[in-house]
């Protein structure tokens, strides 16, 4: 038996009444393991709407519980199951027991790989990394990290201190992980992908840049869920922009015949300075081993007056996650990014996390 599955009494009509009474299972002795919490970026108008696209990727509803839903999907290890919590702001968090190697892929990664509509919480390199420092700062007395992997590529925009033209996978178990994770990114450029970490008073936790989060038991759910929300409002707000963009199909009428045209309407990255031209190979470069998109037909022009800066470029981008596609146009830095048929909000966000870890850590959308 799912051992937060709620009791049949219970209903909850607001996210805050689920994360309370998670709060209290997760402390208690029903707890007997560690709880895996997937945080995702959705857009879905409704509950209705997320439970259809559940339905079609091969979830079942057992039960549902006000916003909270009760589902199970077959797998090779048997049926995994999952508690999902449609938030206010129709960003679903999923719950399970199921183990990160073995029963989550298979299920529910593959569910967010497939869909448009909803995605991972993507969470940049240099966000992680931020994340760290404070709250080490604003728990210097009570954190103490445990384990870290962490990842150094020659085409950062941070380089090592230390044969930067090498690249580097860093896998650390330790009680002074912390510590270590600081020479680290001193010496080596190391960012990190996955952080755990125990602060006293309120548990243990892992997580990982893809937004999902391990709560060991006994840990307070309520204290790490306020920290995740304010990146999913942050990632919330990249969303809203993001999804502007759209392909629009337009009738043309001529004498002899009615023929359809599309119209790309994209969405937009500004970067903080000039891009130079050796960055931007560098990017390029990175996308496919460090973010699996595939970088395609690419055009560019060098600035008249400096050769050492990029005037214009083009490229197209397949993404090998997602069947997605689109276009990149950059011009007067600006990163333009045109959806090939219909935008795939995965797509879009896991690359503009790629722009601010891999090109420019300011970038931001207009």
């Amino acid at each position: 038996m799912f051992p937060i599955k709620p009791p049949t009494t219970e209903r909850f009509e607001l996210s805050a009444e689920f994360i309370d009474y998670l709060d209290r299972v997760i402390k208690s002795k029903e707890m007997p393991t560690s709880l895996k919490a997937i945080f995702t970026i959705s857009n879905f108008k409704s509950a209705d709407e997320f439970l259809y696209d559940l339905k079609k990727s091969g979830f079942k509803l057992i039960s549902d519980y006000g916003c909270v839903f009760y589902l199970t999907k077959k797998s090779e290890y048997g049926d995994v199951r999952y508690l999902a919590l449609f938030t206010e702001n129709h960003n679903p968090i999923f719950f399970t027991l199921a183990t990160k190697t073995k029963e989550i892929p298979p299920t529910l990664l593959e569910y967010l790989n497939k869909s448009p509509y909803i995605s991972n919480l993507w969470i940049s390199l240099t966000k992680m990394d931020e994340l760290v420092e404070s709250l080490k700062k604003e728990y210097s007395d009570q954190i103490m990290g445990t384990y870290f992997t962490g990842t150094y590529s020659p085409f950062f925009k941070r380089k090592a201190l230390i044969r930067p033209n090498i690249e580097r996978f860093v896998e650390y178990r330790g009680d002074d992980a912390i510590q270590i994770y600081e020479e680290y990114k001193k010496y080596y450029g190391i960012l990190p992908r996955v952080f755990e970490f125990n602060l006293i008073g309120y548990g243990t936790y892992r997580l990982d840049y893809r937004g999902i989060l391990v709560i060991k038991a006994r840990s307070s759910f309520n204290f790490i869920y306020q920290l995740m929300d304010s990146i999913v409002s942050e990632v919330e707000k990249s969303k809203q922009k993001i999804t502007r963009a759209r392909v629009l199909d337009k009738f043309m009428k001529t004498k002899r015949k009615e023929f359809k045209i599309n119209i790309k309407i994209p969405w937009s990255i500004k970067l903080t300075e000039q891009l130079e031209c050796v960055k931007f190979d560098d990017f390029v470069k990175v996308l496919e081993p460090e973010w699996q998109f595939l970088p395609l037909d690419i055009d560019i022009s060098e600035n008249a007056e400096n050769s050492e800066f990029l005037d214009f470029s083009y490229f197209r981008v397949i993404d090998l996650i997602k069947p997605s596609e689109f276009s990149v146009v950059y011009n007067n830095k600006n990163l333009k990014i045109y959806p090939s048929d219909k935008l795939d909000l995965g797509s879009s966000l896991r690359f503009f996390q790629s722009v601010r870890s891999s090109l420019d850590p300011s970038a931001y959308l207009t």
